[in-house]
């Protein structure tokens, strides 16, 4: 099976999605950003100028702010952002700091305008004492590598303090391993189990507190954690790990790792925790017939979100952000190269030859919602499906390079 170069996949990817996407690209919502994410990293990697000037547009259109309530930031609240009209505060909204940060960055900090918004929003939420902003997965992708970038541009480490606190909420409400999930309410740090204005612990006994049993991995928010919510019939005796939720905080972790450095006081918790869910991932793959390697929605549960269209349960989303974030680990060193060769080159085949139209259009990209759900289909495609698969094309890129020895390899930690 011949391989395909991931310079050739983003040209044609991005291609395709900047010349022929139709849909409203203006808000500065969750979706565009991540798309706006990974076509950013696209133009550091290749320079084609098309790229930042379609990214610089979108910032520019949307005056380099986020959520369109005005008022008063004693209004502000984290509810869920779509439909709460004040919730400046909720980290969907703040994902499109990340692509204003790094367009501040590349542009030698000559443009102190680009970020305003951005640290007002950001230091007004790290002032007050509350630590549940980030209450669901995905929220980790959005709101912490904007910490990270704020702390990289002003050295001022509140910005990594806060960052810890909130993600030790994060792992205490819905990360099924040794510090998240406490067995008893004596053994929280955070407010997980008396809960915040928007989140709270919603299974306190759950038999998956056993050592023996944890997963390494996120549920979705807390009224996910095994035994609620189960899935139906014969799979309710498996924990429902949603495959972009954890996709997402994968690639935040990645991401933390990669732009920090080793001699931050917390780096070897988040390292791993990072470690433990790449080896959860890894063992949670799926192969088709062929040998292409892919996630489904539900990681555990094989057979589930499958139908006739896609008896495999074929989804992108999740696949992507894990093929990105299992790359950058082997790439800066953090991953052993033998340990995920295999899963990372089956799932880039999966990205390039299952998931790829020949258009460049990427299909099975589950459409936005909350849970693992019905099958995706090959002729969905959504913007922040595309935004994960060039993420990982980019890392990609360095990947087959390395192979190639054209640099020196760092696959020896």
């Amino acid at each position: 099976m011949s391989i395909m170069l991931a310079t050739e996949f983003i040209n044609k990817v991005n291609g395709f999605w900047i010349s022929s996407i139709e849909e409203d690209q203006d808000r500065a919502f969750w979706e565009r950003s991540a798309y706006h994410i990974g076509n950013i990293e696209t133009y550091k990697l290749t320079g084609n100028k098309e790229y930042l000037e379609f990214t610089q547009k979108w910032c520019e259109v949307n005056k380099w702010k986020s959520h369109p309530y005005e008022g008063h930031s004693d209004s502000w609240t984290w509810g869920y952002g779509e439909e709460e009209s004040k919730a400046v505060l909720f980290a969907d909204w703040h994902a499109c700091f990340q692509v204003y940060l790094e367009i501040y960055n590349m542009g030698n900090k000559e443009h102190p305008e680009y970020i305003e918004y951005a640290k007002r929003i950001i230091d007004y939420q790290i002032s007050k004492d509350d630590d549940s902003f980030w209450w669901w997965a995905d929220g980790l992708y959005m709101g912490m590598p904007v910490m990270v970038k704020l702390y990289n541009i002003t050295g001022d480490e509140s910005y990594l303090e806060k960052l810890h606190q909130y993600f030790i909420y994060s792992v205490e409400l819905m990360y099924d391993g040794e510090k998240g999930i406490p067995i008893s309410e004596s053994h929280y740090k955070s407010t997980a189990y008396f809960g915040g204005p928007y989140g709270g612990k919603k299974s306190v006994r759950s038999r998956f507190s056993d050592p023996n049993q944890y997963s390494h991995l996120f549920f979705r928010d807390a009224s996910y954690v095994y035994p609620s919510k189960p899935l139906p019939g014969k799979l309710s005796e498996v924990k429902n790990f949603w495959a972009r939720a954890n996709g997402w905080v994968f690639a935040s972790l990645a991401r933390l790792l990669k732009e920090l450095s080793s001699s931050w006081q917390h780096y070897d918790f988040y390292m791993q925790i990072y470690k433990d869910m790449a080896h959860s991932i890894v063992h949670s793959q799926k192969f088709d017939q062929r040998g292409n390697g892919f996630w489904t929605q539900s990681m555990l549960a094989h057979s589930y979100s499958t139908n006739d269209q896609n008896p495999e349960g074929y989804e992108t989303s999740g696949t992507a952000f894990f093929l990105y974030g299992l790359l950058v680990g082997v790439n800066e060193g953090i991953l052993v190269k033998s340990s995920t060769e295999n899963s990372i080159s089956s799932s880039w085949n999966y990205l390039s030859k299952v998931a790829m139209h020949d258009s460049g259009k990427i299909g099975y990209v589950q459409p936005v919602g909350g849970e693992a759900g019905k099958a995706a289909e090959y002729g969905n495609t959504q913007d922040f499906g595309v935004g994960a698969s060039l993420l990982a094309a980019t890392e990609m890129v360095k990947y087959q390079a390395q192979l190639k020895g054209e640099k020196n390899a760092k696959w020896t930690k």
